[in-house]
């Protein structure tokens, strides 16, 4: 809290320029949405084939080289880091205050693109980092549930529910951006795991030819890594010489020692990278949900005379909110000169439905 004290001193032409009522509301998207921003245009380069096979993890160019695999990533790369560019754009009040239709077009254009980069996931889902069903599961459960806040945000901004379209919009990205805190996680498991010892794997004979005959993906020499050939190959996996491309062999997972080990060593920190990395990333948001109350309240209110001019129902609740699924109370305004209004009776607040 003190550093958000210190940062209200900071020049206000930035929040000016881009509409934040208050400083630490732009430093807090400068962290979130510039960490993914920095993130995705370090990776703009995958779109191509050759930079995108250099970028993969040892073992998994194996994989990608064709079929429904290479579309799945292609499919991914190609929806996902556009979302990463424009996503941030939503974020910023101006836009939203001064270009409303830019937000609304530029909204749309990011639902279909992150449905779509999703399915590209699930497609690669079987071979990312090895594709051990752990993984799997993790790369299903996070991919639905995203799409699920992503439909919550839709269905509630269509019922003119701004301040749950806010909340599930805030959820589904920072869930969504939980793969660029994955990749700090998953150096420190598996550099942890190439200490401890005693870690591994199992590759198919095929994935770890790749590695040995057709280099090493730039960035993913360790140690006196030196180019590697057939000859080290027959030489480390003689189970594999003759063998069909899909049996079966184990992989030591320890970075300084070759580069199929260090490509055991991300596959065995990859899971528990992502797990640790998603349950940051949901704190994280509804962290700064409950922080925000008022800014939800705020919004609720809108809400609440927008519904009622376009005469819905339950105007303030008309769209998927907790007094009208669950157990909770909402007290509705009263309008006083076009603006809302709290109201109270007896410490009982009432809402007054026959206006």
């Amino acid at each position: 809290m003190a550093f958000f004290k210190e940062s209200r001193n900071a020049p206000q032409w930035v929040n000016k320029a881009l509409g934040f009522r208050k400083t630490y509301n732009f430093v807090l998207w400068f962290l979130t949405c510039g960490a993914l921003l920095g993130f995705t245009l370090a990776r703009l380069t995958y779109l191509n084939g050759k930079q995108r096979e250099e970028g993969l993890a040892p073992g998994e160019g194996y994989w990608y080289q064709g079929g429904r695999y290479k579309i799945g990533i292609i499919m991914h790369l190609a929806c996902v880091l556009p979302v990463g560019i424009l996503v941030p754009l939503q974020f910023v009040p101006q836009i939203r205050y001064k270009a409303l239709i830019f937000h609304r077009i530029n909204g749309y254009v990011n639902i279909a693109l992150i449905f779509v980069g999703m399915a590209g996931a699930l497609m690669g889902a079987r071979h990312a980092f090895g594709g051990s069903m752990t993984t799997q599961v993790i790369v299903v459960i996070t991919s639905f549930a995203t799409l699920a806040a992503i439909v919550m945000a839709y269905i509630n901004i269509k019922r003119l529910q701004i301040d749950q379209h806010r909340k599930w919009m805030i959820r589904a990205i920072v869930w969504m951006s939980f793969i660029v805190t994955t990749r700090i996680f998953m150096i420190i498991i598996a550099l942890i795991a190439s200490a401890v010892g005693g870690y591994g794997n199992v590759w198919q004979c095929g994935e770890v030819e790749s590695v040995y005959t057709h280099g090493v993906p730039h960035g993913h020499h360790h140690g006196n890594d030196k180019p590697t050939t057939e000859a080290d190959f027959a030489s480390a996996f003689p189970e594999c010489i003759g063998a069909p491309p899909s049996t079966l062999v184990a992989v030591i997972a320890s970075f300084p020692t070759s580069a199929a080990s260090a490509g055991a060593a991300l596959r065995e920190g990859f899971p528990g990278g992502m797990i640790l990395a998603w349950v940051v990333h949901v704190f994280g948001s509804e962290c700064y949900l409950a922080l925000t109350k008022n800014e939800t309240e705020r919004l609720r209110q809108i809400s609440y005379e927008r519904q009622l001019e376009k005469g819905f129902k339950h105007p303030g609740s008309a769209g998927l909110t907790s007094d009208r699924l669950g157990d909770s109370h909402w007290v509705a305004p009263t309008l006083e000169h076009g603006k809302a209004k709290r109201t109270s009776q007896n410490e009982e607040e009432v809402l007054d439905t026959t206006r």
